[in-house]
Formats: C-alpha cells, sequence, structure tokens
C-alpha cells in the first residue's frame, strides 16, 4: 500500500493507498484514489484527464512531504557521519598495516642476520 505513480500518502493509510495522479489521506482504508479520483480522506487527485496531482492544494499531503524531506535529510546525515567514521577508521587500519609490514619487514631482517651468523658459527 502507500502511493503509487504522482500519488501521495500519509502514514497510517490501508489498503491499496493511491493510484496515479491520487492521494489517500491518513487513516484511509480501502483501495484509496483511482486516476483522477478522490481518497477516502477527501483529497482529489487530479480531473477526469489524468491531471497531475498538486500536492500544494492538499495541507496533509504539503505536511506529508515535508515530513518526508526531513527524514530524508535525516537519514544523509547520519549516513554522512557513518561514512566519515568509517573513513577515519580505514585511515587508522591502513596506518596499522603498514607498521605491521614495516615490523615484519624487520623480523625478517633480524631472521637473515641470525641465520647468517649460525651459518658461519656452524663453519667454525
Amino acid at each position: 500500500s502507500g502511493a503509487a505513480v504522482d500519488g501521495a500518502a500519509s502514514s497510517g493509510a490501508t489498503g491499496s493507498g493511491a493510484a496515479a495522479d491520487g492521494a489517500a489521506a491518513s487513516g484511509a482504508t480501502g483501495s484509496g484514489a483511482a486516476a483522477g479520483g478522490t481518497a477516502a480522506g477527501g483529497a482529489t487527485g487530479g480531473d477526469a484527464a489524468g491531471g497531475a496531482f498538486q500536492p500544494a492544494r492538499c495541507p496533509q499531503c504539503v505536511s506529508v512531504e515535508a515530513a518526508r524531506e526531513s527524514f530524508v535529510e535525516s537519514c544523509l546525515a547520519h549516513l554522512n557521519s557513518a561514512l566519515e567514521l568509517a573513513a577515519e577508521r580505514c585511515g587508522a587500519l591502513t596506518t596499522l598495516l603498514r607498521e605491521v609490514d614495516d615490523e615484519r619487514d624487520m623480523l625478517v631482517c633480524e631472521r637473515d642476520a641470525l641465520v647468517q651468523e649460525r651459518d658461519v658459527l656452524a663453519r667454525e
């Protein structure tokens, strides 16, 4: 349920919601609005020829649209924060991996030196 093509449905709509160029009001039940029809809550959805729905005419739809935009902006801000944190952690992990790689290289050099020293002592 909810909104379909060019329709808007507020939360609480049950049933099929709004169809093309229609709108369903909060708490609407049943099939909602068909093309150019009227929702159970009384929001008109365009003319008989299927004209575009104008949310500015329906205060409830304007409110729903504003709430949706606010929610999307909030989600985007949260995702941006999470991405920044992930980037910081990736940077720290990259630095740590470089340090581990450097430490490994030093241990390999020390091992090679010890092997050479052992070979020299074995020959003597």
